[in-house]
């Protein structure tokens, strides 16, 4: 069933007007369907689905002008320098190649939202070959984009029942996501026997698997899990009676690449020759063909750890398909990458680090625009084998602290660091602070001596340290640290004196000389607000005001909320000039509240808002 307004890929779509400069610039709308005459070809998931991401670059995403407003999309992969293959009901004839776009190198890990680049739309828009009942076609592609990306090798015997297979497809599962992107996924899968459906395998240029696909993977390539060469052109799948179109189904169908071998041995021996001879092509890379070496040595002085990194290759691999490696770790709590460019065959690269375990991972950049992220892990040897070697002594170090008071939210703050000699300092590689206040604190060393600043709300605390040496060993130590007399008794003065502070109630008053009443009764703009020291706002949640008119006597309430220590309401226009807040609740951040009397407009003189 083809989805005409496919609302799900428009942004994707846009992408792709905007990347590859299609002719026709007036596509709206993009489809997940594959194409044929009645409208009714498609492919399931069998089963639960299981497929993985992959990078092939020899497979591509294909973009298939089928009206001035309508775009179908399908999957095919090259098959030689310049010929790609994908299937008759994807593209029929010249006409509907006219304007189609193969994008390669469109995976999962191109960006964290896919996207393409110019130069991997390529043109596909001259028809070779192509045949209905066999359902493939063979297209020509401008720039020879097999030298970059590679092609696959074909298999001229078929199948047999029980083959272990995969699928390289372009797609995605849009019944469960249905803003999902159409990468490459690989799916496994393998031949079944044919004779359960009526039909012989040996006798057919079909054959029936479990591999899981969807609309739009039409026109991928069915490998041969051993010997790695395409068997199979995926095509259609076959539903059951009772399906209810939502993307499951029993099984999927393949042409035999065999047939189409046949066929083309009878109707076009040139391209059967060309085909036959041509092999595998320059394959792209792939994550086990890249070998991060590193050495590491320790300078003469300092204590910081130098680490030697370089990219080499296996075997048949050219470093000269490779633009660029990023290095990717962290330092001092921040991400850090460094570039390395192509020089005398070689991506090495020099770092300095502070622990002895150096942990990363590279990102190597082809040319035919894949990308192969990599981890690496490398330790150095400790310097000394064991803590009594380096004369080490945890009570050579001693821990100075200062406190000071911190009168608006009524804390200490402890200000903490070591103090030793600078030889015993360096042998250190962290320390972990502990207080009862704030446990489990762990504290990096940024500078010489180690630092921290920890906060807490009581007198006394037993303060722990545990110290990492260099060596990867541990060391404890353990001191009591209090709040001196002089301290508390600042404390006890800023209570007293906090306790005699008064909020109260104010008020802004003010005639407005833009408005005049009947009879020229002037018409006053007012604003109410706390007035207190910004300590006491700072402990209170909202405050409610409760107005009421001596006129008509009803109530009104309006709350504030601290904004910038200002609860204050918006500003009103009355009449009354006796207006009163008869009423101000404020409610404290501790769940407390307290109620204060009540004032007058009246009491307040006029003062500009």
């Amino acid at each position: 069933m083809n989805h005409f307004c496919d609302l799900r890929i428009i942004k994707f779509i846009i992408i792709i007007l905007l990347c590859v400069s299609c002719g026709e610039q007036n596509f709206t709308y993009f489809s997940n369907t594959d194409f044929k005459g009645d409208g009714t070809l498609s492919n399931v998931i069998v089963n639960d689905l299981n497929w993985v991401e992959s990078s092939d670059p020899r497979v591509a995403l294909l973009l298939i002008p089928k009206s001035r407003s309508f775009m179908g999309r399908c999957t095919g992969f090259m098959i030689s320098e310049k010929w790609l293959m994908t299937n008759n009901h994807c593209v029929k004839n010249e006409e509907e190649a006219r304007g189609l776009k193969a994008i390669f190198g469109y995976n999962s890990n191109s960006s964290l939202t896919p996207g393409l680049n110019q130069r991997s739309a390529i043109p596909c828009d001259k028809m070779v070959a192509t045949n209905s009942e066999l359902d493939f076609s063979i297209l020509e592609c401008q720039r020879k984009p097999g030298k970059l990306f590679g092609w696959v090798s074909l298999e001229e015997q078929p199948p047999t029942i029980g083959t272990e297979l995969y699928i390289v497809h372009q797609n995605c599962d849009y019944f469960s996501n249905e803003n999902c992107f159409p990468t490459k996924k690989r799916s496994a899968g393998k031949v079944l026997d044919s004779s359960l459906f009526g039909e012989k395998l040996e006798n057919s240029d079909k054959f029936f698997h479990d591999a899981d696909i969807l609309q739009g993977s039409s026109g991928a390539p069915i490998f041969d899990r051993d010997s790695k060469k395409v068997m199979g052109l995926l095509n259609v799948e076959y539903r059951t009676n009772e399906d209810n179109y939502d993307g499951r189904g029993p099984m999927n169908g393949a042409i035999k690449i065999s047939s189409i071998f046949k066929y083309l041995k009878d109707e076009a021996p040139y391209l059967y020759e060309a085909l036959k001879s041509k092999g595998n092509g320059p394959i792209s890379f792939s994550k086990e063909d890249v070998i991060i070496k590193g050495r590491y040595f320790y300078p003469d002085f300092g204590d910081h750890y130098t680490f030697t990194l370089e990219v080499e290759l296996k075997e048949s691999k050219d470093f000269n398909n490779i633009s660029e490696v990023s290095y990717f770790f962290f330092q001092n709590g921040k991400r850090r990458v460094i570039r390395a460019s192509n020089r005398k065959l070689s991506f090495k690269k020099v770092f300095s680090v502070s622990n002895s375990l150096f942990e990363g991972f590279i990102e190597v950049y082809l040319k035919d625009g894949n990308k192969i992220k990599k981890e690496f892990r490398f330790q150095a040897k400790n310097k000394f084998p064991n803590p009594g070697d380096q004369g080490f002594e945890l009570d050579e170090i001693t821990v100075d602290y200062n406190i000071a008071y911190d009168k608006l939210m009524d804390r200490f703050i402890y200000s903490i660091k070591l103090l030793g000699e600078r030889k015993s300092l360096q042998e250190i590689k962290s320390v972990s602070y502990s207080l009862l206040s704030n446990p489990n604190v762990n504290i990096d060393k940024l500078d010489s001596p180690f630092q921290t600043r920890l906060v807490t709300t009581k007198k006394r605390h037993n303060l722990t340290l545990l110290v990492r040496l260099k060596n990867g060993s541990f060391q404890e130590k353990e001191i009591q640290c209090y709040v001196p007399p002089a301290i508390l008794k600042q404390r006890r003065e800023h209570k007293k004196k906090q306790n005699q502070s008064l909020i109260k109630v104010g008020a802004k008053v003010k005639k407005d000389k833009d408005l005049i009443y009947f009879f020229g009764r002037p018409v006053f703009k007012f604003m109410v607000y706390l007035d207190a020291p910004k300590r006491d706002l700072s402990k209170i949640e909202q405050v409610d005001y409760f107005f009421k008119d001596s006129w008509d006597k009803l109530e009104r309430k309006i709350t504030s909320f601290n904004r910038g220590f200002k609860f204050r309401t918006p500003v009103f226009r009355t009449l009354n000039r006796s207006l009163s807040i008869y009423k101000t609740k404020i409610t404290f951040k501790s769940g407390r509240e307290k109620v204060l009397k009540g004032v007058s407009l009246s009491e307040f003189e006029d003062f500009p808002l």
